[in-house]
């Protein structure tokens, strides 16, 4: 009778009923059991204690990373304090400056200056805002890998 269904093509049906049931969920501890041996039970654990080695070096990486991005905005944020304030104290100089000297050429100039300051300025807050950013990235990810449980981080890998 098999062959007959193996020459038309049908698939037999599974002949052992237990098949089409669902597994059950898995327990926490399954894949350890008291028969299992202490020499492989020490290799499990040994295993373990190198990935949570390994995890806790990147969380450290992560964390003078984050250190070096914080003081590379709050060098940021002072560079772009001090363009900002010679662009306002240049504003305030600017017309004095220019009822003084020759109006054509030297206004043709400090306009030059003032759009490359103010293109700089424009530069350095996307630059701010983009650190910002990647700073909060590593932030969430630095929460996330220490917010872990340590069961939880070897089921990850």
């Amino acid at each position: 009778m098999k062959n007959y269904y193996l020459r038309k093509g049908r698939k037999l049906s599974p002949s052992n009923p237990s098949r089409l049931t669902p597994e059950p969920p898995l327990e926490k501890d399954e894949g350890i059991s008291d028969e299992e041996d202490p020499a492989e039970l020490r290799l499990l654990l040994e295993l373990n204690e190198q990935e949570a080695a390994v995890l806790r070096r990147k969380v450290e990486e992560l964390e003078t990373e984050n250190e070096t991005k914080k003081k590379q905005i709050r060098d940021l944020h002072e560079r772009m304090s001090l363009k900002t304030e010679e662009k306002s104290t240049l504003k305030s100089k600017l017309p004095t400056y220019i009822s003084k000297t020759s109006s054509t050429v030297k206004d043709g100039i400090n306009e030059k200056k003032i759009k490359i300051l103010e293109e700089e300025m424009t530069d350095l807050r996307k630059k701010v805002i983009e650190k910002e950013r990647a700073f909060e990235r590593l932030r969430t990810d630095y929460n996330l890998i220490k917010g872990r449980p340590k069961s939880s981080l070897l089921k990850s890998k």
